[in-house]
């Protein structure tokens, strides 16, 4: 029986090892690491607060630490205090350096425009605005051109001239001679002058004058764009024919355009010269072609380019009305309002 006892108090001594043991390990004390405190296990009763605090004074940093900044994408940066090295000074602390760092760009944002839900930059915002500034009307700019004319003798594209003296014989007037809505004017100035002229203007696109044609005052105009400018004065035979430029409206309606120029030889007019010379025992100034006087007419016309360099054409009667309505036929005569140049006159177009 004495044998047995020590057995019985060696295993009772055993078995309060065991729970000492346990005990010891249930609360056992945190491990220290580097000087800090290890409470990796106190996982689940610590708060996320508490984390960041721990983790935050791990890291050697201040009690106002802050989290990554997720949304600007970038972590933020504080100013933090170090102490700067200087060299050759060994003892003693040096001098606080505050260090603050460069401010951190925010990522490009894109703005949604005029309901572009895609976010990008809609292209009309940036292409400049094709809205031109307000035109005067018509009127007023040919009534501005008329003033400066009265007023000063300045005509635009001439330049000046003295019509002190003819002003009675300058007149002008205003109308639609294309029939496509847009209003011309005519400016004639005539009489005894030397610079005696006529001058179609229109505006353009710009609200602008500018000139369709400058010819001689003695004019015809044509519902189809044809334009007949006759001379002052004829220089041969031509009898009662004045010879004359022919005009054609371009396509784009901007300018009219000389086509030819006409002339004519009278047979009355030849004979009368040759009378008058043999009076004064002269030889004839003048010959009628009689062989392209087909029709017996007793005229021939003389049909050449505007500036004279082309051919020349002698044809009769006939064949000249042929070539003529190539240009006038089937057109109507414009017969334009004509008022005197005055200032009632030129006020009255802006009322």
């Amino acid at each position: 029986m004495k044998r047995f006892i020590p057995l019985i108090c060696i295993a009772a001594v055993l078995a309060g090892c065991g729970k000492v043991d346990q005990a010891s390990k249930k609360d056992s004390m945190p491990v220290v690491k580097g000087g800090m405190l290890d409470t990796t296990n106190e996982t689940e009763e610590n708060t996320d607060e508490e984390k960041a605090e721990k983790t935050s004074e791990a890291k050697g940093q201040s009690d106002n630490f802050k989290p990554v900044d997720k949304v600007r994408g970038e972590e933020k940066q504080q100013p933090s205090t170090r102490s700067a090295y200087i060299a050759g000074q060994r003892t003693g602390s040096a001098p606080p350096q505050v260090y603050i760092p460069k401010p951190v760009k925010p990522p490009a944002r894109q703005s949604k425009t005029n309901g572009n839900e895609s976010g990008q930059e809609d292209p009309t915002q940036n292409t400049p605005s094709n809205e031109s500034p307000e035109k005067a009307p018509p009127r007023a700019v040919f009534s501005a051109a008329l003033g400066g004319i009265f007023k000063e003798g300045n005509i635009p594209g001439y330049g000046q001239i003295d019509i002190s003296s003819d002003s009675g014989n300058c007149k002008f007037a205003v109308t639609d001679l294309e029939g496509d809505g847009n209003e011309e004017m005519i400016f004639v100035c005539g009489g005894t002058s030397a610079q005696s002229i006529a001058v179609i203007y229109g505006i353009d696109e710009e609200g602008k004058l500018f000139e369709k044609a400058g010819v001689s005052p003695d004019i015809t105009l044509y519902s189809n764009g044809t334009l007949i400018s006759r001379y002052s004065h004829a220089a041969g035979p031509s009898g009662d024919f004045m010879p004359y430029t022919l005009l054609k409206l371009s396509a784009d309606g901007k300018k009219y355009e000389a086509v030819a120029a006409v002339d004519a030889i009278d047979k009355a007019s030849v004979e009368a010269a040759a009378q008058e010379a043999a009076g004064v025992g002269a030889e004839p100034p003048y010959a009628y072609p009689e062989e392209y006087d087909t029709s017996n007419s007793g005229k021939v016309y003389l049909i050449s380019s505007p500036d004279g360099s082309g051919d020349l054409r002698t044809v009769d009667v006939t064949e000249y009305e042929s070539w003529l309505a190539q240009y006038t036929g089937g057109a109507s005569v414009i017969s334009p309002d004509y008022k005197q140049l005055t200032t009632d006159n030129i006020s009255e177009l802006t009322r």
